[in-house]
This record gives C-alpha cells, sequence and structure tokens, in this order.
C-alpha cells in the first residue's frame, strides 16, 4: 500500500472497511459451516435459512466488489491501489464460493447419513415385526416391549457418505490453488 499513496484517501478507507468487512463475514460463515459439520444445530430450518442466505450474499458481495474493482482499473488504465483490491476480492471470491461449496458438501453428506439411518430404522423394524409374529412362540414374549424410537436413533450405526473426504479434499486443493494464483504476491515473484 506504501507504494500507491497518492491513492490513499477517503476512498481507500471505503474500500479498506469494504474489504475487512467481507473477509469477517466469510471466516463467520466458514465457522459456521465447521459448527454444521460437527453436530446438527438446534433449529435446523432458521439455522440453514441464515447461513445459506449469508452465503450467497457473500459471494454476491466479493463478486460484485470484483467487478467493480476490475471496471475500475480498466477506466483508470493505470496501475494503482484498485489492482490489490481486484486480487484481494479475487481472493474472497474464491474463499466464499469454497464456503458455499462446502456448505453443499455438507447438506449432501447429512442427506445420505439420514438416509441410511431411515433404510437402517427400517430394517430394524421389519426384524422386529417378524420376530412378534403371532404365529412365533419366542415373539410373544417380546411383544410386550417395542423399541424405542429415540434409542434406536442413537444406537444406529451408519457408514456414512464415503466420497465426502474426497470432495472435499479436491474443494482445499483447489481453493489453495486458485487463491495463490490469484495473489499479487505470486505473481511479483514469477516476475521477478
Amino acid at each position: 500500500m506504501t507504494l500507491f499513496r497518492d491513492d490513499m484517501g477517503a476512498w481507500f478507507l471505503v474500500m479498506l472497511i469494504a474489504l475487512m468487512s467481507g473477509k469477517v463475514w466469510g471466516w463467520i460463515a466458514e465457522s459456521r459451516v465447521d459448527f454444521l459439520e460437527q453436530q446438527p444445530p438446534a433449529n435446523p430450518r432458521a439455522f440453514h435459512t441464515r447461513l445459506s442466505a449469508s452465503l450467497v450474499a457473500s459471494v454476491v458481495f466479493s463478486v460484485a466488489m470484483l467487478k467493480y474493482s476490475f471496471d475500475t482499473v480498466v477506466r483508470e488504465a493505470r496501475p494503482g491501489i484498485m489492482v490489490m483490491f481486484g486480487f484481494e476480492f479475487a481472493i474472497l471470491f474464491i474463499q466464499s464460493f469454497a464456503t458455499l461449496l462446502r456448505y453443499f458438501i455438507s447438506l449432501k453428506a447429512a442427506a445420505v447419513i439420514r438416509q441410511q439411518t431411515e433404510a437402517s430404522l427400517q430394517a430394524r423394524r421389519a426384524a422386529h415385526e417378524a420376530a412378534n409374529r403371532p404365529d412365533d412362540p419366542e415373539g410373544a414374549a417380546t411383544a410386550n416391549n417395542p423399541p424405542q424410537e429415540q434409542e434406536e436413533q442413537a444406537d444406529v450405526d451408519v457408514p456414512g457418505w464415503e466420497d465426502k473426504g474426497r470432495y472435499t479434499f479436491a474443494l482445499d486443493i483447489g481453493t489453495g490453488v486458485s487463491s495463490h494464483s490469484v495473489s499479487p504476491h505470486f505473481w511479483v515473484s514469477i516476475l521477478t
């Protein structure tokens, strides 16, 4: 920033605050996705509504600021502080989009686990009903003890979505490579 002292002023401060707000917004969204991966939320509908709206707004904000920075650089046609902001908003876009993709991966993993749990519970209920048939003399003793729904769900062990690790790893690699290739430090090291 010290290279572009003549560009520093009120508009620089506005852009810096916008960049920092976008970064903090992205960090909060990323921590919410981490929280979602670790445990289910207490109020899923409100949680997912707020999180998905925040993630989409974060991506839209970073795209709008990137477009503004790019248009300003093209219009002024000189090296200035907006070049740095353009790179930073490009990195912010990559990180915001990667967080949105991680959220979709987490939703897919939760859906697969829910589906596997339901299939396991259905199989367990069918086995319990088969054991409690009136023509089965051993099942008559257990007919009075129906399985508890909450105990069943806590007791079910499902394999989960096996491809989640691959998709998350590929996303992390892609995010790291793309954010390094957009970084101005990368281009300075290549050019020197």
